[in-house]
């Protein structure tokens, strides 16, 4: 990867839908105490369930080793163990995927 994202893994709980633009931000000591650094618009929302050893997105992934990678992770296993932990297997949730809005 080249350290570019551009999804995101969330819970069904998710108040984002396609077209809505979302901002990325960091925080800071002092005034103003937050910082976008990037915008994006959200341009597909896929239901996702993930279990032990395979995923749906509407039809099975293929390429779970590539979907973790895409995902930040360094393996499938990886995934798996973080999202088990976090909020137990099988996780019902949402895939959501950006495109960048350039400045103007």
């Amino acid at each position: 990867m080249n350290g570019s994202k551009s999804t995101t893994i969330s819970e069904n709980t998710s108040r984002l839908y396609v077209g809505d633009v979302v901002q990325f931000k960091f925080k800071r000591e002092k005034p103003p105490y937050f910082r976008v650094f990037y915008k994006a618009k959200i341009t597909r929302r896929s239901e996702l369930t993930i279990y032990r050893t395979r995923a749906f997105m509407g039809r099975p992934v293929k390429q779970r080793k590539m979907f973790a990678i895409n995902e930040g992770f360094e393996s499938w296993g990886e995934l798996v163990e973080w999202f088990d932990l976090n909020y137990y297997l099988p996780f019902y949730g949402v895939q959501l995927e950006w495109t960048p809005i350039l400045p103007t």
